[in-house]
């Protein structure tokens, strides 16, 4: 009912009515866990069917609501010994971990919100450990939705929630990157392909935005405002474009540091078609900033990170009997390689060519690499 007549509310009672509601959800954590996560999920189906269709006074009540739930649901999840028998704490959790990118009154979106949804996620990451079950299996369920990530990135109106999806992102592969996938069930092979794939398609979409959409001063700051604790250093457009930029550059290292296969490189390169484009820009804005006295600017411009990773990837996930497919994708960065004003990364690609594709018997070469 508070819900409901939330959208009558003047704003000038906003604090009131938050307080309210904070305690009727303190009361409900208080009963059973089961009734909880009930509750909870009728009171996010109220908030995405009915009250996102309404004028809203009361700003952040969707992030409130979801803060407070979220936050008793990964103490719940935390003194859970199996999901296997509550199939409805482990839905709720995907539902929690969803629902905020269908959200629009982001206004008071910062880090601290992130770190809650990052909780919740190792909550129910830790329990699918414990039943055994391989955390491919989350991962799998969470991609089902790359829609609404990919919604998230194409909203040019929201650029907190955009900075929000990018440490989501980050700590979904820095989670990946500790397990060992060679220990994933048969039966989820094409799954996790799929898996690879959606994954790439939303960091190609991160990249298209970032690539063709001409963000301003102010829009740069509010993406900040998500992806770091502070604020206070950033003083120029170029410095806080080059902050966004650099941690887009740090998903795409991840996202090859995830890649075991060179099957798993094909789906990566298939569908990460901006990442030539990508790395221009990016030397390109870093050149631009070069005059600033600043460690991070001086360690980016040490050395291309992002190309490097790629030529290490190629040298250890190559197999002979996927070189031609393999080479169509890749001889545009090869290019770029062979072409670069760094020596060092020059003689890396000669060596990784001599190792990979120069022990070919035949070969069949693109004709921009000759």
């Amino acid at each position: 009912m508070l819900l409901e007549h939330s959208i009558r509310y003047d704003q000038t009672i906003e604090d009131s009515y938050l307080h309210v509601l904070s305690y009727l959800i303190d009361t409900l954590s208080k009963t059973s866990d089961d009734n909880f996560c009930s509750q909870t999920c009728l009171l996010l189906l109220k908030c995405s069917d009915e009250l996102s269709l309404q004028p809203l006074t009361i700003p952040s009540l969707f992030w409130h609501i979801w803060l407070r739930c979220s936050t008793y649901l990964i103490n719940i999840l935390n003194r859970t010994r199996s999901v296997q028998l509550n199939n409805q704490r482990q839905e709720i959790t995907i539902e929690l971990l969803l629902r905020p990118f269908s959200f629009i009154d982001c206004q008071r979106l910062d880090y601290s919100y992130t770190l809650i949804w990052i909780q919740l996620f190792k909550a129910l990451s830790r329990l699918i450990v414990l039943d055994d079950k391989h955390l491919i299996n989350l991962y799998i369920e969470l991609f089902r939705h790359s829609l609404v990530f990919e919604q998230t990135i194409h909203n040019q109106s929201n650029q907190r929630l955009f900075g929000f999806l990018l440490i989501i992102i980050k700590c979904l592969l820095k989670t990946l990157i500790d397990l060992d996938l060679s220990t994933i069930p048969k039966r989820l092979l094409s799954s996790t392909t799929l898996f690879y794939t959606q994954l790439s398609r939303i960091i190609n979409t991160i990249l298209q935005r970032l690539l063709y959409n001409d963000e301003n001063y102010t829009q740069w700051i509010i993406v900040c405002y998500c992806l770091l604790k502070s604020n206070n250093k950033i003083s120029s457009n170029e410095q806080s474009k080059s902050i966004v930029f650099t941690y887009v550059r740090d998903l795409i290292i991840d996202l090859f540091t995830i890649c075991k296969t060179c099957s798993q490189l094909e789906i990566i390169l298939t569908n990460l078609t901006q990442i030539l484009s990508f790395l221009h820009a990016y030397e390109q804005l870093i050149n631009s900033i070069s005059t600033l006295d600043s460690p991070i600017n001086k360690q980016q411009q040490s050395d291309n990170i992002l190309l490097n990773k790629i030529i290490s990837t190629i040298h250890t996930v190559f197999e002979s009997s996927n070189s031609s497919s393999l080479l169509q994708l890749i001889y545009p960065l090869l290019i770029l390689a062979f072409q670069h004003n760094k020596t060092a990364i020059r003689n890396k690609t000669r060596k990784c060519w001599n190792e990979t594709f120069g022990r070919l018997t035949f070969i069949v070469y693109p004709n921009e690499l000759r």
